[in-house]
């Protein structure tokens, strides 16, 4: 017999945190399981989807270049510092160059632009 008690996978929440469950809707995201609520993604930003697992799957209404993340603070386009990257438009987010590498200005937008660091 299978078990009732399944909790909500993540991107979809219930009022104890347990199936039946309701997918987050526009504008949220759940990272979690078994959880009664979903996170908002705030400053502006909206989901392409339902059940939104991340906040990395929040995007900006304000295409922002590669090169560039979104502020939700500032409700501004900037240019992903030093040591990060971004490749795509939109996003809210930069990514770190792996390892001991890093760029050698702001705006990156490719992995490639990371370089090992010398010491």
């Amino acid at each position: 017999m299978p078990c009732m008690n399944r909790q909500c996978p993540p991107g979809q929440y219930s009022h104890d945190g347990f199936v039946p469950c309701i997918p987050c809707p526009l504008g949220t995201y759940q990272p979690e399981v078994g959880r009664t609520t979903c996170f908002l993604c705030g400053g502006n930003l909206v989901t392409k989807h339902n059940s939104a697992v991340s906040f990395q799957d929040c995007e900006t209404k304000v295409q922002c270049s590669p090169g560039h993340y979104y502020n939700t603070s500032t409700h501004r386009c900037i240019r992903c510092p030093t040591g990060t990257y971004q490749g795509d438009f939109g996003q809210n987010y930069c990514v770190a160059c792996p390892g001991n590498t890093s760029t050698d200005f702001d705006g990156s937008t490719t992995i490639m632009q990371c370089k090992s660091m010398s010491v």
